[in-house]
């Protein structure tokens, strides 16, 4: 799962410029970006043992007509806890009934005697509901990451 902020439109300037000046100011910005994100992101993640936390990352992924800061976290429930399921999702779907082996080790954590009880209350209820940590990071740092696309432009526009 990850979010993206992207910058396209801007190709036909980009041929006029020096491509490796404007090149690094967009890398250097958007890594910059894409931190702010994953700090916030990271800061509202849902905490049991810390994993989903420590597994969000930044990177930025350099293309030739755009560049783009993606934030994500490689746990294959980081998008159940981002978007929810079952009828807590939007738009809502069937009730959801998670793999008991999958919540085991939570159940046991946190005094279950195993994780089909957990599974079960989760599927009475409907699903899980949405965390939106991710988003929730961006929204965090809007202005922030547009401060840094402003400054990706002013450093265009510097470019002589």
């Amino acid at each position: 799962m990850s979010l993206n902020v992207t910058i396209t439109g801007v190709k036909g300037l980009m041929r006029v410029l020096d491509e490796k000046k404007w090149r690094v100011i967009i890398i250097a910005q958007m890594a910059k970006a894409g931190s702010l994100v994953r700090v916030a992101a990271a800061s509202l993640a849902p905490v049991d043992t810390g994993t989903l936390r420590r597994s969000i990352t930044s990177r930025v992924i350099a293309g030739i007509s755009e560049v783009v800061a993606e934030i994500g976290s490689p746990m294959p429930y980081a998008p159940f806890m981002e978007f929810g399921t079952g009828l807590m999702t939007t738009p809502t779907r069937p009730r959801h009934f998670p793999p008991a082996a999958a919540l085991h080790g939570w159940a046991l954590r946190h005094g279950f005697p195993n994780g089909f009880v957990v599974a079960r209350a989760i599927a009475r209820r409907g699903g899980l509901m949405p965390r939106r940590f991710m988003l929730g990071g961006l929204n965090m740092k809007r202005t922030q990451v547009w401060r840094q696309i402003v400054k990706i432009l002013d450093g265009i526009a510097e470019i002589k």
